[in-house]
């Protein structure tokens, strides 16, 4: 379907969207050639994955963000002893 805007003086087609949780298919209206309709359709496969991928991220990294309640402690070390550098002997 083509709408025509007076202001600019240009139609524009409006793309029809089908969609699945495996493909996603557009189809357009490109022109009128010799009494037969021409139509243009693209696939795109597996989009609605990506985007379930990116909520899956975004929350992922929303969880990692929140603070713990719990508060990490380290262990301890201490210096037992102070060992002498070691002088090598003269012969």
């Amino acid at each position: 379907m083509r709408e025509f805007y007076k202001a600019s003086r240009q139609p524009v087609g409006r793309v029809a969207i089908r969609r699945r949780m495996n493909e996603d298919l557009y189809l357009n209206f490109a022109q009128m050639q010799d009494d037969k309709a021409v139509i243009q359709a693209y696939v795109f496969p597996l989009v609605c994955w990506i985007w379930a991928g990116g909520i899956v991220l975004i929350f992922g990294t929303l969880v990692a963000l929140v603070p713990s309640k719990i508060k990490l402690q380290y262990a301890r070390t201490e210096v037992v002893g102070i060992t002498k550098k070691h002088v090598p002997v003269e012969q």
